[in-house]
């Protein structure tokens, strides 16, 4: 005959801060960003998550600027950490980006116009003028970070192995190195 040991029964605090526990480490959300604006400081050393800001006292003024020649393009990238905004400041811009369910929204800004681009999206602009055009753009963290795809796809260290390449787009060996060399490789 087996014997059975009774044992206690937590009490309800412990079961209550078990399942508090658990909810808040399966639906936490990433961090907010440190500070609210970032100017790297180039003269530093670079650390893990690359060069560190400058202390905020130091900082004059922090804007990304981006000038596009006329066809300039801005590849199709990710920033995994951060939304992007925008506004043009002069010229005219096809920007677009693609959703989860992989629907294009695009349109041609101009001068004034400002645009959204939500963290993790595949987007691009390209300058659709014969002149030149301008962005500034901001990024709502520190560290967007930025996946470039053509470069990531194609110009890897190691590189990504051809086979993989040609199935994933379908196609032809002889199509991949062709890419590939355009960059030089």
């Amino acid at each position: 005959m087996a014997t059975m040991i009774a044992l206690p029964r937590p009490p309800f605090f412990a079961i209550l801060l078990l399942i508090v526990l658990l909810l808040s480490t399966c639906c936490s959300a990433d961090p907010d960003p440190q500070q609210n604006l970032c100017v790297v400081n180039l003269n530093a050393s670079i650390s893990v998550n690359g060069f560190p800001c400058k202390p905020v006292p130091e900082v004059k003024i922090s804007m990304n600027r981006v000038d596009f020649t006329p066809g300039g393009v801005n590849p199709p990238n990710i920033h995994p950490c951060a939304t992007e905004t925008g506004v043009v400041m002069k010229g005219k811009l096809l920007v677009g980006f693609v959703t989860m369910s992989n629907v294009l929204h695009s349109k041609v800004l101009k001068a004034g116009d400002m645009f959204v681009i939500p963290r993790g999206l595949v987007h691009f602009q390209r300058n659709v003028r014969k002149g030149k055009a301008l962005v500034i753009a901001a990024f709502n963290s520190q560290l967007p970070g930025i996946v470039v795809l053509p470069t990531t796809l194609f110009v890897s260290t190691p590189p990504i192995p051809n086979d993989v390449l040609t199935k994933a787009f379908q196609v032809d060996e002889k199509v991949v190195s062709g890419i590939k060399s355009k960059f030089g490789f």
